[in-house]
């Protein structure tokens, strides 16, 4: 499953939305509460170059900075908050240590559905997720 994950080019704070709300759980905006009016709207207007700030890259808008640092910040308390909200919602972060046992042993009493048994199964699951997004995005598909 890692080795799925980490192969997926095409994973966004997007698809994870997603994927969470597609696994019938309590959605990212309920899990982080009122962080997530504040979080969402910082992370919407990073959208654009938040992976070149992941990889340290250049921007190419001029961005001071200090300005790179605070957004740099912003993705840092994403994370965590979700990470923290998940924890104390389900008992684990989801990206701590023996995260398939936990998820494994977490599945029927959190997770409503649960669309995917192998790793291949799980590969095609997210890829779908990802094309949901895109399309979404560029107003071509379901939102």
């Amino acid at each position: 499953m890692i080795a799925v994950l980490v192969a997926n080019g095409q994973l966004s704070p997007e698809t994870l939305i997603v994927g969470i709300q597609e696994l019938g759980v309590k959605p990212v905006s309920e899990l982080l509460g009122a962080r997530w009016t504040v979080l969402s709207r910082e992370l919407a207007r990073i959208k654009d170059y938040r992976n070149k700030l992941m990889h340290g890259q250049m921007t190419g808008r001029g961005l001071s900075s200090d300005h790179l640092e605070r957004d740099v910040i912003v993705m840092v308390d994403w994370i965590h908050s979700l990470g923290e909200a998940a924890r104390i919602e389900y008992g684990y972060d989801g990206v701590g240590r023996n995260t398939y046992r936990h998820a494994k042993a977490a599945r029927m009493q959190i997770v409503q559905k649960y669309p995917f048994n192998t790793p291949e199964e799980f590969e095609r699951w997210l890829k779908g997720l990802s094309k949901g997004v895109s399309k979404a995005e560029t107003g071509k598909g379901p939102q």
